[in-house]
């Protein structure tokens, strides 16, 4: 059999003695010397025994009493440290043998066989698996040896000390070392690690060089990488996961070096050997606690990479702690209203518990969450029954993630313990409103810690209670169901504090609430005592007063089974895990950053047609707001009053309405404007009555609003993410506006007036562009007014001005312009199609679609058999109608 005589490993020795013996300092360096050596023989070795101290760092309580030396006392050592006048200790020493060695479990394993032999009668009829070759050991001789030791190179002897120097002269220097350890930690301290390789023919008893190669194990690093990926990513399909490992030995294995060949079995396994490595890992997480060791190795690894992010995490124990709290994050510390009072253990600190917040996540809070803040569990992520909280926050784009928690059980202690510990990473944090699910340990958890928050209920899980409830057939509703919505509903959607007792009369007063004794006793006890946390009449006072569901969180919630987990629940905690930190969260993260950059004026160019103090804010709230300032139009000056400094009355626009909205640009109960209309009390933005004061009535404007409505984070974009990713900061709405924009005209200047602007000296291109961009908008503008006019004569005046505008262009054209260009196509011609040159191939001819129910019987088959027909919708319609399609 030809040797493999490549000697490419010989290079990574950093001091070769002989041919295959030398040194190398770090333990990396000796890993890598020692894979090489295996590729380049094709041999495989294993560790036969090693020291205690191999490898470790120098420990100096050791050092004192080990036996420091200047020469090796072992000459016939393998192998042998050369004298060079540095005095060392011996760390340690490794052997590894070949891997077809000598069967070293061979007692155990006679006794196996002598057992199996005995099972083995006649008349057993267990299913076997007989091995033809049933060991791969064959005594084969061949070892590695490695010899740690620590070189002290400040104590060395140099030129003539090196030849002179007497043992007495050595113990000496010995001694002073000793010394030196005593007072002060040693440096230039050099390890190294002396290695003998065997040769190849060494090798006795089986194959060697390139046919070993066809019949080696998996090499170490491929079996790790399947399990890290079968731990942390799921992945189930042996193609995929044959794939996934080409890729690591291309670009981490073999980078930059020739590819071994196809029938290295060590780096190209079969699929039956990486279906073997899987299902060995997918068999070890069925144990949960391994899945939860894996999961403490995982969060360890993600501190290294990540040291600004938290984690709390804490695996499930059998016995109680000695101490109340367990706490592993030195950054934590837990609230007062979270310790255990009367010194009782509660097991709940036993549990598993685990919290994560990352640095964005925690600006976000900061942000958004001091007014109100979501919280819900979403289950089924993985096989275990731990549920899995997201707490949101609304944001001036969508909704956010702020932080994550996993519980063991969903009971108000740990959802207690979850958020203490999540408080205690944000001080600033002081929410004034939750919402949740009607969940009392939920909101039991809420009110403990944070005592100054009131918990809502979502609207959507309190209708959705309500109808499983009412259709609960042993609850006696039935056909009055949907009057008794109707009545519930009209307490829930109560505005005021009045309509809530005249919607709370009406239903005490009707003949089911007398007559259903189970209801009435379920909608007192259960939701009427508890009417501030779902009537709307008690939601005013905050800001955003549109965020009445749970609906954000839910979303949350699909987004990741649906979108993130391939078959909506993770293999593992660890899959779900690493879905959190690599996808969803980081996704999630940059959804919000690209929404809030693409609503900058520096991404695009505003509208000519958007107000000044609509620019620069989030889509969302230009869109609505912009939507009020075009039915503003519609309000004339008449219609406004002024009463005193800020206080207007605006006339309603319902026909035949006398109704009249009062308007404040300040209020002293609550720092937000305020309207009497039902849009500003739903949104809490601008309404068409404030743009209608900002059109019309000189000095009321934007600016006059107080200014922590004008910079609430919700109407503004976040500038922290805007210099973050941008080096500019976004100019603050009450400065002025970029001087691009100077030069188009505002929204409620007079015509007249709009060649009196001060033109911009900007390159002739552009504002030829900008010129364009306002006709467009101008047109589109006088499009939707169109639909509002009644009057024909008003109509046709502007289509003779329209004409005379078109006229204008016509006769100023480019002289280097197409006439062509201009002519519109006939919308009933053909279009013209713009085609590449036709290729001369044939299309390969489709295979035909298989009949349903072909190759089955019985009734379902003949149905399908029925039923299904490859004609044409047009087809069956003529049928239908007793016509052939040939037929006139």
């Amino acid at each position: 059999m030809e040797e493999d005589t490549s000697d490419t490993w010989k290079d990574l020795f950093e001091v070769r003695s002989t041919s295959f013996s030398g040194y190398v300092t770090t333990l990396t360096k000796l890993e890598e010397l020692l894979q090489e050596y295996d590729y380049a023989t094709s041999s495989r070795f294993r560790c036969l025994k090693s020291s205690k101290l191999f490898g470790k760092d120098v420990d100096v309580e050791k050092i004192k009493k080990s036996h420091i030396r200047f020469l090796d006392s072992q000459p016939n050592a393998e192998p042998h440290i050369d004298y060079d006048g540095i005095p060392f200790i011996i760390m340690g020493k490794k052997v590894l043998e070949c891997h077809q060695g000598c069967d070293r479990d061979n007692k155990n394993n006679r006794k196996k066989r002598q057992i199996k032999a005995r099972e083995d009668c006649d008349h057993t009829y267990k299913l076997k698996r007989r091995l033809v070759q049933n060991s791969k050991k064959k005594a084969c001789p061949v070892r590695i040896k490695i010899r740690h030791i620590v070189k002290f190179s400040s104590y060395s002897l140099t030129g003539e000390e090196n030849t002179t120097c007497t043992p007495h002269h050595q113990k000496k220097i010995v001694a002073n070392l000793k010394e030196d350890l005593r007072i002060r930690p040693l440096k230039n301290i050099e390890h190294r690690f002396y290695v003998q390789f065997p040769e190849v023919k060494d090798h006795r008893n089986h194959l060697k060089g390139e046919a070993s190669s066809i019949l080696q194990p998996m090499d170490k690093r491929l079996s790790d990488y399947i399990k890290k990926v079968v731990t942390e990513h799921g992945v189930t399909s042996t193609l995929k996961m044959k794939l996934l490992l080409e890729v690591f030995l291309r670009q981490y294995i073999f980078h930059n070096a020739p590819m071994p060949p196809k029938h290295n079995k060590r780096f190209w396994p079969s699929l039956k050997d990486i279906y073997n490595h899987m299902a060995a890992q997918f068999l070890k997480l069925r144990d949960s606690r391994v899945d939860q060791k894996s999961v403490v190795d995982m969060v360890e690894e993600q501190k290294k990479l990540h040291p600004n992010e938290r984690f709390y995490i804490r695996i499930k124990k059998d016995q109680e702690p000695d101490s109340d709290i367990d706490v592993s994050d030195e950054n934590v510390l837990l609230d007062e209203d979270f310790i255990i009072r009367n010194g009782r253990k509660n097991t709940a600190l036993n549990k598993f518990l685990y919290v994560h917040q990352t640095p964005w996540q925690r600006q976000l809070l900061k942000r958004y969450g001091n007014e109100i803040c979501l919280l819900d569990a979403t289950y089924r992520t993985t096989k275990y029954s731990l549920p899995l909280y997201f707490l949101c926050v609304p944001s001036n784009v969508n909704y956010m993630t702020v932080a994550t928690f996993i519980l063991e059980t969903e009971d108000s202690f740990s959802i207690q313990e979850a958020l203490s510990i999540i408080k205690a990473w944000n001080p600033d944090w002081k929410p004034a409103y939750f919402m949740c699910d009607y969940a009392e340990e939920e909101i039991s958890a809420i009110e403990s810690v944070f005592t100054e928050a009131f918990v809502y209920l979502c609207d959507f899980h309190r209708e959705q209670a309500w109808e499983r409830w009412l259709k609960a057939t042993h609850n006696e509703v039935g056909k009055d169901k949907a009057e008794v919505l109707i009545l519930l509903r009209s307490i829930a959607r109560s505005k005021t504090v009045e309509e809530f007792d005249i919607a709370k009369t009406k239903l005490q007063e009707s003949q089911f609430w007398k007559a259903n004794n189970r209801f009435r006793r379920w909608f007192e006890i259960r939701w009427l005592n508890k009417h501030k946390r779902w009537v709307q009449a008690f939601r005013h006072k905050r800001f955003n007063t549109s965020v009445n569901t749970n609906n954000g969180v839910e979303r949350q919630n699909k987004s990741l089974k649906y979108e993130y987990l391939d078959t909506k629940k993770a293999k593992s905690l660890c899959h779900l895990l690493t879905v959190l930190w690599n996808d969803f969260l980081p996704d999630t993260y940059q959804r919000y950053v690209r929404q809030n950059l693409a609503a900058a004026e520096e991404a695009k160019t505003y509208s000519a047609c958007i107000p000044d103090f609509l620019k620069n804010r989030p889509t969302n709230v230009v869109k609505h707001c912009f939507r009020r300032w075009e039915e503003s139009i519609n309000i004339t000056p008449d219609e406004i009053d002024q009463l005193d400094d800020g206080h207007f009355l605006v006339k309603s626009q319902t026909p035949g309405s006398s109704q009249v909205y009062s308007l404040n640009f300040s209020s002293t109960e609550f720092p937000v404007p305020s309207c009497d209309c039902d849009d500003w009390a739903k949104h809490h933005m601008v309404c068409k009555h404030f743009c209608a004061i900002f059109r019309h009535i000189d000095g009321w404007h934007w600016e006059q609003l107080p200014e922590e409505y004008r910079n609430n984070p919700f109407l503004t974009l976040d500038n922290d993410v805007l210099m973050e990713f941008n080096s500019f900061p976004i100019q603050n709405h009450e400065e002025e506006i970029n001087q691009l924009d100077h030069d188009q005209p505002k929204m409620g200047i007079a015509t007249e007036e709009i060649s009196k602007i001060q033109d911009i000296s900007i390159p002739s291109k552009s504002k030829i562009s900008k010129l364009r961009t306002n006709i467009s908008s101008y047109c589109q503008i006088i499009k939707d007014y169109s639909y509002n006019c009644k009057d024909i004569e008003i109509l046709q005046e502007v289509c003779q001005n329209l004409h005379v505008n078109i006229d204008v262009l016509k006769r100023n054209l480019s002289p280097n312009a197409d006439a062509s260009e201009l002519i519109l196509e006939d919308p009933e011609k053909e279009m013209t199609h713009i085609s590449t040159t036709p290729l001369n191939i044939k299309r390969l001819s489709l295979s035909k679609k298989k009949k349903k129910g072909v190759g089955r019987h019985g009734i379902s088959a003949e149905k399908m058999k029925f039923h299904y027909s490859s004609k044409g919708v047009d087809d069956l319609l003529m049928e239908s109608n007793g016509r052939s399609k040939y037929e006139g």
